[in-house]
């Protein structure tokens, strides 16, 4: 169980396992909602260390 931010502890996992691919979906946000509330999907596709799928969802 992992536990705080969730894009940081994704992210941490990619750097542990950097061959694995990371597969998740996005709320689909724009604009100032997501300029508020921030994107897990955002910040885990610019600072993994491994490749990662979003679709949306």
């Amino acid at each position: 169980m992992l536990y705080g931010d969730l894009s940081r502890a994704i992210v941490d996992l990619t750097h542990e396992y950097p061959d694995a691919l990371v597969a998740m979906t996005t709320h689909g946000r724009s604009g100032m909602s997501r300029w508020l509330m921030g994107s897990v999907a955002d910040t885990v596709v610019r600072q993994a260390a491994g490749p990662v799928l979003v679709l949306r969802g």
